[in-house]
């Protein structure tokens, strides 16, 4: 009996173990942003903060961990997706980092070699080409990229998955 409680204890220790994975939060400098261009959401009341496409890499190549998106206000996908990541963000108290390629504050279509270098494996590609489609939210710990939607996101269950795998 004693042998069979010393097993289950070593297997719930092991399980723990692994569920805890230690996260490295770098510091990342991000600014304010209006998301009053999508559909239901405040100028300055949200979880969204902007943030470049160096920074993005910076915290990349430093193995960080954070919930990142990728959209802009034109796109109809994006516009029916903020709304749902808004909500997990505000349930699980998240900040989503958020880059526009479209912005005023950078150029990101100069970063699209690195972009596309780095976000390769969670990428969609068509003829051998990796194509940032949006919106895309996704995932990265540690400097690793975890769970990555594409597309339509308004499955909230799915979206708080993706943003507890960063707790």
């Amino acid at each position: 009996m004693k042998k069979l409680l010393l097993l289950l204890m070593g297997i719930l220790l092991v399980l723990t173990g692994c569920s805890n994975e230690e996260k490295n939060y770098v510091e990342i400098s991000s600014f304010d942003v209006d998301m009053s261009g999508y559909e239901g959401m405040p100028a300055t009341d949200h979880h969204f903060r902007g943030i470049t496409p160096e920074e993005f890499i910076r915290v990349y190549e430093e193995d960080g961990t954070a919930v990142f998106y990728i959209g802009y206000t034109e796109c109809p996908n994006c516009q029916s997706s903020v709304a749902t990541f808004e909500e997990a963000a505000a349930e699980t108290d998240a900040t989503i980092y958020y880059l526009d390629p479209y912005s005023e504050e950078y150029d990101f279509f100069a970063y699209m070699d690195d972009l596309t270098t780095i976000l390769d494996p969670i990428l969609r590609h068509e003829d051998g080409q990796a194509i940032i489609y949006t919106p895309h939210i996704f995932a990265m710990v540690n400097g690793e990229f975890k769970t990555s939607l594409i597309g339509n996101g308004d499955k909230l269950d799915e979206v708080i998955a993706l943003i507890e795998e960063t707790k």
